[in-house]
């Protein structure tokens, strides 16, 4: 249960319910005045790439982690 795979599905399902409900969010402060273009390119584009850098990230290095605390337990 601690594997890459689970942990990248984990925190992908996060991403997308952080995206599910801030976009909708940015588009009924924003949308009239700025246009749906400049809430997904403010609210979702401009973050995909560092989110999925991060997500591969923390997914290789907490199984790791936790393999690290197991041992150290004992």
């Amino acid at each position: 249960d601690r594997t890459f795979s689970k942990m990248a599905a984990a925190m992908l399902i996060g991403n997308i319910i952080v995206y599910a409900f801030g976009l909708p969010w940015m588009a009924y402060l924003f949308a009239a005045e700025k246009g749906m273009e400049w809430v997904m390119a403010w609210g979702m584009t401009n973050f995909l790439v560092f989110d999925a850098l991060k997500l591969a990230l923390a997914a290789m290095l907490f199984p790791v982690l936790w393999k690290m605390v197991g041992d150290a337990r004992g």
